[in-house]
């Protein structure tokens, strides 16, 4: 596939579904693993697509830029946008990492389950781990 054909805002969507990816400094992360950061800081956004945060909002990053910005959902409400990375740090917990894997793989599960009601039972392979 040749990326000469895309517009820039297409070809960034290409990139981000194909996995995370090394844009000079600027890195994008795979949903299902992305690192995930808790505010320590209030953040008000002032553009469009800027992420306002609270102290504690938990937010799972999507890409980071080698300016000091964060793209990310937060976890509360869905809210997806950018903002400082100075206002957040990320968590490192080995417990709460493996908490936070066990979450994302039940949300795997469950989307699996709501595809193959909507194929009509076609047989979907899925895995008996982390019950």
């Amino acid at each position: 596939m040749s990326s000469s054909c895309f517009l820039r805002a297409e070809k960034d969507s290409w990139m981000q579904l194909l996995g995370g990816r090394r844009d000079g400094q600027d890195t994008v992360y795979e949903e299902w693993d992305c690192p995930q950061v808790r505010c320590i800081e209030v953040y008000s956004g002032q553009q469009q697509g800027e992420l306002s945060l609270q102290l504690g909002d938990m937010i799972n990053v999507m890409q980071k830029t080698s300016e000091g910005f964060l793209e990310g959902r937060r976890v509360q409400d869905g809210q997806r946008g950018w903002f400082s990375a100075a206002c957040v740090v990320e968590i490192t917990n080995e417990h709460v990492q493996r908490r936070h894997l066990r979450q994302r793989y039940h949300v795997l599960q469950t989307a699996t389950r709501l595809l193959k009601q909507r194929s009509g039972g076609l047989e979907l392979s899925t895995t008996k781990c982390f019950k």
